[in-house]
């Protein structure tokens, strides 16, 4: 189990590190373009991609967020395999409540606009 938490630590480092570098990015680009922290605008994922060759500042903000987000569910779905490999059945369907509410979450605060 010592590996296992070594993975999961690992993923969670990993996803904090990688949302970090992009949110980073995000506000430097936000200061050297002199715009607004919070300017929302709709997109597309082709818009998502374009701005993101364009470094634009606040698509590289919304992947930060995207993948801190991002981090705890994989996190559970890592520890939901382990389990699974351990054959105990309770904590797999302990993981599949918590992923259930997770994706529940995600899902009510972005259909909310």
């Amino acid at each position: 189990m010592n590996y296992v938490n070594k993975k999961i630590s690992n993923i969670l480092l990993s996803g904090v590190l990688a949302s970090s570098f992009f949110i980073v990015i995000g506000i430097l680009l936000s200061i050297k373009e002199n715009k607004d922290f919070f300017h929302y605008e709709k997109f597309n994922y082709y818009s998502l991609i374009d701005n993101l060759i364009n470094f634009k500042a606040e698509f590289f903000l919304l992947i930060g967020l995207f993948i801190l987000i991002l981090t705890p569910i994989i996190r559970v779905l890592g520890m939901m395999f382990q389990f699974y490999i351990e054959k105990n059945s309770v904590y797999v369907k302990i993981s599949l409540i918590v992923l259930f509410i997770l994706f529940l979450s995600l899902f009510l605060g972005v259909s909310h606009n």
